[in-house]
């Protein structure tokens, strides 16, 4: 189960006031769908950890897909406030370790900059438009479908079927392995599992298209971890694209059309001591249904 394999729990608390279903969310890690890490302590909460699971997926032969639910968009720039890392700041306030309630509501309501920044990170599975996260309404996941409709021209049909499987895996699980603790999580991705070899086994073959990205510019949409999903693909969503200053090396490596080289400077990558050049950078963050709540329940 690709979308929902990297996702995280969340404490019905926090990320309400941005999306209206109060929650907090820990990063669990994944290994089905879509993008927990499990590296996380304090307020993460890491899942799935394999254990046996009682919950078992439902009937999904009526299972029709709804109409595909787009990304918002790329390079919003609506997490960008005077050289602040709002994305980082997010994360750490309603994701990270020390994350809570309270620290994620006071980012949120801190000014109108911080709450447009959370509104494009976090969206509602049933928006008509996703976010780089989406909230599934007691968990959170990567929204692999719509990072893969943004980075690849042509991959809008892979992006179909991944949304298509989460959904699918959600018409399954979501109502017999309520998710409330990392081990109902864990619950839940296993179900998932079962569900992508039985009822949802045509639309985990079709969205498997996801799993051959290696290489490729959105190779990244298909993060293993939620951290590394959040870091890399947030930016793409909310931040400010990204610029270079000295060298022609791809700041933000999965989209090599991410930043234009600064002529002025055509050798300044030859004179880093290290190899490297120093770069300027301006990025920042920004996530429903199909790949976010559980780090897609789609495919992924």
């Amino acid at each position: 189960m690709r979308v929902l394999q990297t996702a995280m729990v969340v404490a019905a608390a926090a990320l309400g006031s941005a999306v209206g279903c109060g929650t907090v969310t820990a990063p669990s890690g994944g290994a089905t769908s879509g993008g927990g890490d499990g590296t996380s302590g304090g307020a993460t909460l890491v899942g799935p950890a394999g254990s046996a699971s009682a919950c078992q997926p439902g009937v999904v032969s009526t299972y029709v897909p709804g109409t595909y639910q787009g990304a918002t968009g790329a390079w919003q720039g609506v997490c960008v406030d005077d050289g602040q890392d709002l994305i980082g700041q997010y994360y750490d306030a309603c994701f990270g370790d020390a994350a809570t309630p309270a620290a994620c509501t006071a980012f949120k309501t801190t000014s109108a900059t911080t709450a447009a920044c959370a509104a494009c990170i976090l969206t509602p599975v049933a928006a008509p438009l996703l976010g780089p996260i989406i909230d599934y309404g007691g968990f959170v996941g990567k929204n692999t479908a719509g990072c893969i409709e943004l980075v690849d021209p042509g991959g809008l049909p892979c992006a179909t079927a991944v949304q298509a499987l989460t959904g699918c895996e959600l018409q399954a699980c979501q109502a017999n392995c309520p998710v409330s603790s990392p081990a109902s999580l864990d619950d839940y991705y296993e179900c998932a599992q079962v569900a992508d070899s039985a009822g949802c086994a045509s639309y985990a073959a079709t969205a498997s298209c996801s799993q051959g990205l290696d290489g490729s510019p959105a190779s990244v949409c298909d993060s293993a971890a939620f951290k590394d999903f959040y870091d890399a693909v947030v930016p793409l969503f909310c931040g400010q694209r990204a610029t270079f200053d000295l060298d022609a090396t791809t700041v933000y490596p999965p989209f090599t059309d991410a930043a234009t080289p600064d002529a002025s400077a055509p050798d300044a990558a030859a004179d880093a001591s290290d190899g490297s050049a120093a770069l300027t950078v301006a990025i920042d963050a920004g996530p429903a249904l199909g790949d976010a709540a559980y780090a897609d329940a789609g495919a992924d």
